[in-house]
C-alpha cells in the first residue's frame, strides 16, 4: 500500500466512524430527552409542594437567586450561614499574625544596618561584574564559580527586598511596575533601588522613611573617602611592583609572574575607581544634582595616575629617542623641554593626591614619603 492509498484508507475509516456517530445522534438525543423529562417531573413535584409550604418567603428567595445569577447581587444564597470561625478563617488570622510578626522582626534591623547591607550587596555586584569582564574564555570551573556567586548574591538580594518592605515600600512598587524583560537580569545587574536611586518626588512619598536620605549621604561620604584611600594605596603598590619588575625581574618566568601581580593590582585600581564613581554619582543624586554642595571631585580616567608612572615615563623617553630626535634636538637648542611633560618641571600631579589627611600620612609612612617627594618635585 502506497502513501496515497494509506491516507485514503484512514479517511474512509474516520468518515465511516463520523457517519455512524451522526446516524446514532437521533437515538442518543431521544434517550437524553426522555431521561430529562422524567427527572424534571420527579424533582418538580417535591419542589412545588415545598414552595406551597413556604409561600411567604419563596418569592424573595427566587428573587435573591435570580439577582445572584445575573450578577446584580454579591450575596450568595447557596452558602450556608456560618456559626463561629471556620478552619480557613483561623488560618487566615494566623497568616496575618505571622506577617505582622515578620514585619516587626524586619524593623528590628536599624535603618543604618539596612543601608549598609545594601551597600555591601552593591559592592559585591561591582566585584562580580569586574571579574566577569576580565574573563574572556571562561572554563567550566570558572562558570561554576560565577553561578555560585550569583546564587549567593540572589539570596542576599531577596533578604534585602524583605527589609525594603519595612523601610522603603515605594521601591517595591517601582519594581512591580517594571517590564518583564528587566526581571530576567543577572544578580550583578539587578538594581537595588536605594534612596539615591529614587527621584526626589519618590523620596518624599509616604511610603519612604525620610531619614534614610541623610543616612545614605553619610555612608556615601565614608565610602568615597575609603575608596579614594584604596585607590591611592593600590596605585602606590602598582608603582612599587613596576619598579621591582624593571630592576629585578629577568627571564620569561620572573617577568610573567611580575606581570601577573601587576595585573591583579590593576584590578584593585579599577575596582576602587568604580566604587568611588558609584558613590560620587549616588551622593550627587541625593543632593538633586547640586555639585557645589557635594564636596568631592569627579574622578576621570586621566586622574587615575600614580605619583610617577614608570610606564608612561619610559614611553615618553622612548618616543623622544626613536621618533622625535630632530624635534627633541631643536627644542634642546632653544632651551625648551625636549619631550613635553617628561621633565620634572612640567609635572602636574592628579587631584587624588591633594586631599590626603595628616592621619593617613602618619598611618602610612610610605605614602607620606611618596607625597613629600611628589610635592617637592612639583614645587621645583
Amino acid at each position: 500500500m502506497g502513501p496515497g492509498s494509506h491516507h485514503d484508507t484512514l479517511d474512509d475509516h474516520m468518515g465511516h466512524w463520523n457517519w455512524c456517530k451522526i446516524v446514532g445522534l437521533g437515538g442518543l438525543l431521544k434517550k437524553r430527552l426522555m431521561r430529562a423529562t422524567s427527572e424534571y417531573q420527579r424533582l418538580f413535584d417535591p419542589w412545588k409542594d415545598f414552595t406551597q409550604k413556604q409561600i411567604r418567603d419563596a418569592r424573595n428567595w427566587k428573587k435573591t437567586v435570580d439577582d445572584y445569577e445575573l450578577g446584580l447581587a454579591t450575596y450568595n444564597p447557596f452558602e450556608s450561614p456560618l456559626s463561629g470561625k471556620t478552619a480557613q478563617a483561623v488560618r487566615l488570622e494566623l497568616a496575618k499574625e505571622a506577617q505582622e510578626k515578620a514585619r516587626q522582626e524586619m524593623l528590628d534591623t536599624s535603618p543604618g544596618e539596612f543601608l549598609f547591607f545594601g551597600l555591601e550587596i552593591e559592592q559585591q555586584q561591582r566585584e562580580l561584574l569586574e571579574d566577569i569582564s576580565t574573563i574572556r574564555d571562561p572554563t567550566n570551573k570558572q562558570l561554576t564559580q560565577i553561578v555560585d556567586r550569583r546564587t549567593k548574591l540572589m539570596r542576599q538580594i531577596r533578604r534585602f527586598r524583605a527589609l525594603q518592605l519595612g523601610y522603603m515600600p515605594i521601591s517595591l512598587q517601582i519594581i512591580a511596575t517594571l517590564p518583564s524583560s528587566q526581571s530576567q537580569l543577572n544578580a550583578e545587574e539587578i538594581p537595588l533601588y536605594l534612596p539615591s536611586q529614587l527621584s526626589s518626588s519618590q523620596r518624599s512619598s509616604n511610603l519612604y522613611k525620610s531619614e534614610l536620605t541623610e543616612m545614605e549621604g553619610r555612608l556615601r561620604d565614608g565610602l568615597l573617602n575609603e575608596s579614594l584611600n584604596d585607590l591611592r594605596q593600590s596605585l602606590l603598590v602598582k608603582q612599587r611592583l613596576l619598579r621591582y619588575k624593571k630592576i629585578n625581574a629577568r627571564n620569561q618566568g620572573a617577568t610573567t609572574r611580575s606581570r601577573r601581580k601587576v595585573g591583579r593590582q590593576d584590578r584593585k585600581v579599577k575596582l576602587a575607581a568604580a566604587t568611588y564613581r558609584a558613590a560620587w554619582k549616588a551622593k550627587l543624586s541625593l543632593l538633586d544634582g547640586n555639585q557645589e554642595a557635594l564636596g568631592w571631585n569627579k574622578l576621570l580616567d586621566e586622574h587615575i595616575v600614580g605619583m610617577e608612572d614608570l610606564q608612561e615615563a619610559e614611553q615618553r623617553r622612548a618616543k623622544a629617542a626613536k621618533t622625535k630626535r630632530a624635534d627633541a634636538a631643536r627644542r634642546a637648542l632653544v632651551g625648551e623641554n625636549p619631550v613635553p611633560g617628561a621633565r620634572e618641571k612640567n609635572r602636574v600631579p592628579s587631584w587624588i593626591w591633594h586631599g590626603t589627611t595628616q592621619g593617613e600620612l602618619q598611618a602610612d609612612r610610605v605614602l607620606y614619603d611618596g607625597l613629600r617627594i611628589e610635592w617637592c618635585k612639583t614645587y621645583a
